[in-house]
């Protein structure tokens, strides 16, 4: 998996909730692509990462955590082919 972290403060609207937009998008955000499959942007929120800070003084509460997940059969192929092409 490649993880990465995007916070949104200097764009999302006074009051935005990481948790509430999190789970919006896993229950309403799926969108279907080329392959006629459906996706969902899944990601974590990180108010819980920062101890001791609660309500809007947490930095976590605009910070959501995505990551990227391959199966592990794609994952071999894929670090395959980079090896062949070395």
């Amino acid at each position: 998996s490649i993880y990465f972290v995007i916070d949104v403060r200097k764009v999302a609207k006074p009051g935005f909730d990481g948790v509430e937009f999190a789970s919006w998008c896993a229950e309403h955000g799926a969108v279907s692509l080329d392959d006629g499959k459906e996706y969902t942007l899944l990601m974590a929120p990180l108010n819980g990462f920062y101890s001791g800070k609660n309500g809007d003084n947490n930095p976590g509460k605009t910070q959501l955590r995505v990551s990227f997940c391959e199966n592990p059969v794609s994952a071999f192929l894929l670090n395959r082919s980079s090896d062949l092409v070395q």
